[in-house]
């Protein structure tokens, strides 16, 4: 069978701040295959925390295939780091990370989980009066306001920009344009950072998730893993591409009729479940971002070789439309890019991996590339 192979690893370079984006394919057409991953060793955040149900071994990947690196005893408690495409849990061990069964570990109670309580990335000052509001766009509801002058603790940047801040008891959104960081002032956090970009262009940031945003509804032109998982579900066969089609609507519909759900022919959250698939996967599945794999010391050229490294994590990894997943579960060329740019902490809003999965998304590395706030270079 031929596959559909990324054969040149994208060259993306910070050169003075400037983003020199060049990739190129090498087609033998239908669908694809491949794999390589790499564990990185930067500190990750535990998402959750969980108790061994029986002695289990810890590997160095998320199956039993990959090779042991150590044994925990029934009762150990786990610090769970991510849930990998296989369902395994990714944990700190020892003076590293390693990989055990879900099967064998009982999650703690959601109170105990630190999903509960997100951290702290940075602070900001509100720059005017502002509504506080359920989500991160002006279409979510609002919950309080803001005064000018008024100190906030954000959590998390959302896909749209928004920050997720600690409000009251609880958490909301705000908008990032009327919020500037204590920091700098400039909404981007500097610090003592060696190496960031000319304000003109898209500034090295902190912290990237998208982390639970991709919880969106599959239709017609919808791409990605999402969509893989559900055409997999569903018997159909990987010569078909990872787009809601014809084909792939007609099958949705045989599906729902057969669970008695309304014949949409779009998967909502109601079909995903009948589907038998995971919330985490429903939430998180297109939601992947690199970890930032820079420091403040990074130079120039550190941020150069991370982008490169980066990309070449993701040799073998299938060829997916519309996916940006991690090495080894699928991506295509404008995921590849953006993958390559969160590593060194670019993130390229509007352009986001959400986004590249919608429909009229697929060419991504396009709008990229014609972006202001990237300085084209020849290569």
């Amino acid at each position: 069978m031929n596959n559909k192979r990324i054969a040149k690893v994208l060259t993306v370079a910070t050169i003075v701040g400037n983003i020199n984006i060049a990739f190129a394919e090498n087609i033998n057409n239908a669908n694809e295959n491949n794999v390589l991953t790499t564990i990185s060793q930067q500190s990750l955040t535990v998402i959750k925390t969980g108790i061994t149900t029986a002695n289990l071994n810890v590997r160095k990947g998320p199956s039993t295939s990959y090779e042991v690196m150590g044994a925990l005893a029934k009762g150990a408690k786990v610090e769970i780091v991510e849930v990998s495409a296989t369902g395994w849990y990714k944990i700190k061990f020892k003076n590293e990370y390693g990989y055990v069964s879900n099967k064998y570990v009982e999650v703690g109670k959601k109170e105990e989980s630190s999903e509960e309580k997100p951290t702290v990335i940075k602070t900001g000052i509100t720059t005017a009066g502002l509504n506080v509001r359920k989500g991160p766009s002006t279409s979510y509801g609002s919950i309080g306001v803001l005064s000018k002058d008024t100190k906030v603790e954000i959590v998390e940047v959302s896909a749209t920009g928004w920050y997720k801040i600690k409000f009251k008891n609880g958490y909301g959104y705000v908008s990032n344009k009327y919020v500037s960081d204590t920091n700098t002032g400039s909404g981007i956090v500097k610090g003592d950072r060696v190496y960031q970009n000319p304000s003109s262009y898209f500034q090295i940031q902190e912290y990237i998730s998208f982390q639970g945003q991709g919880n969106y509804i599959l239709k017609t032109g919808t791409m990605g893993l999402k969509v893989r998982k559900v055409q997999e579900k569903l018997g159909m066969s990987k010569t078909n591409k990872a787009i809601v089609g014809p084909a792939t609507t007609a099958k949705i519909k045989d599906f729902q009729k057969a669970k008695g759900l309304p014949q949409t022919g779009q998967v909502d959250y109601t079909t995903w479940k009948a589907l038998g698939l995971s919330d985490d996967d429903w939430y998180n599945l297109g939601s992947y971002v690199s970890p930032i794999q820079i420091t403040k010391n990074s130079t120039k050229n550190d941020c150069i070789e991370t982008m490169i490294s980066r990309a070449y994590d993701y040799l073998g990894t299938e060829y997916i439309v519309g996916a940006s997943g991690k090495p080894g579960q699928g991506v295509d060329c404008s995921g590849l890019v953006m993958q390559a740019l969160y590593a060194t902490g670019i993130n390229p809003l509007p352009v986001s991996v959400i986004r590249h999965s919608q429909p009229g998304y697929e060419y991504e590395s396009r709008n990229l590339f014609t972006s202001s706030k990237f300085k084209k270079v020849s290569y």
